[in-house]
């Protein structure tokens, strides 16, 4: 079952994981389209929204680990930010406020790097475009990335930034390029560059006492599993590593567009998991050198193929220190949180914020996306009807979308939290017709 919203940049990213899906042989009978706004209900929702908002709003200004950063709302606008001109009139709206401070992010020349991180959904990506198009703007050469495996920064450039290098930013003379960077890669080459050792766990039991002593190293789920965080942290070192050549070294500013809240706090606990791993690999190592020749024999693995094993988990293992030390650097860094205002996703924000401060991460700016004012609301009602039809005609227009059992999911009047909202929405979306 694939869960979308009614926006033209949702219902790409589910057409591309239906994609996937299908090459890889995953059934999928069911496409759910969340937060449907029904006809004439503008005021109904208009006045839905305004009292969510300033309930979040309110928390965010009073939550310890978020009041202290610069807050800056952005409106949510009567077009769908695509594209490089619609991305520079948002930034417009964004940056080159007061509460921005846009003036500390452009001081100075040298290097610095911006993560814009939060919960999937909220605007990451037009954000992060839209601020590298800012600093563009005032003479600095730009790079624009994405981490996130779910790519949506050609949707929102309107143009293939992919393939793993940079590119010029199409439409605009601006020195700004772009990047899509796989980070699926850096698991499948964790697992080739261990991978011959999973024939251990099919031997073992045949070793006597040497097998209990492997068997506690727990390789199996090292080996397995690429571990939590790994993909970022590669994606991330060869944004580093691109930067850093010769090619790349005029860029003064690095916008990095991350992956939802969940991979960049994997991410942090990541050098502490991989120390442990390679103690354990390293220990297995040195039990397999002292074991006759005949054990060693059965794991068909000689020693030179060991030392290269070891010598590429050690080089992954300096990548991701490298990016622990750039992500705690404060004269190279900052992180920016994005966020939307909702309970969730300010609650969301504010242990993000809380986890980032207790690792030293610089962190100074929050984004509150999508907000709306009185003088809008037909804007915000007009703005949601019209994207939602266009998607609509992709779904039905759709050779793979228009297979699956559509839902539509309508956008209510309360935010869905706790079991009786719960209850009363699953009646409205799960409910035989």
């Amino acid at each position: 079952m694939i869960v979308c919203i009614p926006t033209v940049m949702a219902i790409n990213e589910s057409r591309r994981l239906l994609h996937s899906l299908n090459k890889e042989g995953v059934p999928v009978h069911t496409l759910v389209i969340n937060q449907m706004v029904p006809p004439n209900k503008a005021e109904q929702f208009f006045n839905m929204r305004r009292k969510d908002q300033e309930r979040s709003i309110a928390i965010l200004r009073e939550d310890p680990e978020l009041k202290s950063l610069y807050i800056i709302q952005a409106p949510l606008l009567d077009l769908e930010v695509r594209g490089v001109g619609a991305l520079q009139y948002f930034g417009d709206q964004v940056w080159k406020t007061e509460e921005a401070h846009l003036d500390e992010m452009l001081q100075g020349k040298e290097r610095k790097y911006f993560f814009v991180s939060g919960k999937g959904g909220v605007g990451k990506t037009s954000l992060s475009s839209s601020l590298a198009l800012e600093f563009a703007k005032e003479g600095h050469q730009t790079l624009l990335v994405s981490t996130d495996p779910a790519h949506s920064l050609s949707d929102s450039l309107a143009e293939f930034v992919g393939g793993g290098k940079p590119v010029p930013v199409a439409g605009t003379d601006l020195p700004i390029f772009g990047m899509e960077i796989d980070p699926e890669e850096a698991a499948d080459n964790f697992k080739a560059f261990v991978g011959q050792s999973k024939r251990v766990g099919k031997i073992l039991d045949n070793l006597g006492s040497f097998s209990a002593e492997l068997k506690e190293l727990k390789l199996g789920e090292l080996l397995e599993t690429a571990p939590p965080g790994l993909d970022e942290a590669v994606a991330i070192a060869r944004v580093i590593d691109f930067a850093e050549s010769e090619d790349y070294a005029r860029f003064s500013r690095i916008v990095i567009d991350t992956a939802p809240t969940g991979h960049t706090l994997r991410l942090l606990t990541l050098p502490e998991f991989l120390d442990a791993s390679l103690e354990k690999i390293l220990s297995l190592r040195k039990k397999v050198a002292s074991a006759s020749s005949t054990i060693q024999s059965l794991f068909g693995v000689s020693p030179e193929e060991q030392q290269e094993a070891i010598k590429s988990l050690e080089s992954l293992q300096r990548q991701v220190r490298m990016v622990g030390d750039l992500f705690r650097n404060v004269d190279a860094t900052e992180f920016i949180i994005a966020t939307i205002p909702t309970s969730m996703a300010t609650s969301e924000s504010s242990r993000l914020a809380k986890t980032l401060h207790k690792e030293g991460i610089p962190l100074k700016r929050i984004v509150v996306n999508q907000t709306v004012s009185e003088d809008n609301a037909e804007t915000f009602y007009n703005m949601k009807r019209n994207d939602q039809e266009r998607s609509m005609d992709i779904v039905r227009k759709d050779t793979d979308l228009n297979k699956l059992t559509i839902i539509q999911a309508e956008l209510l009047d309360l935010e869905v939290r706790g079991v009786p909202g719960l209850r009363y929405f699953g009646g409205q979306v799960w409910k035989d017709e």
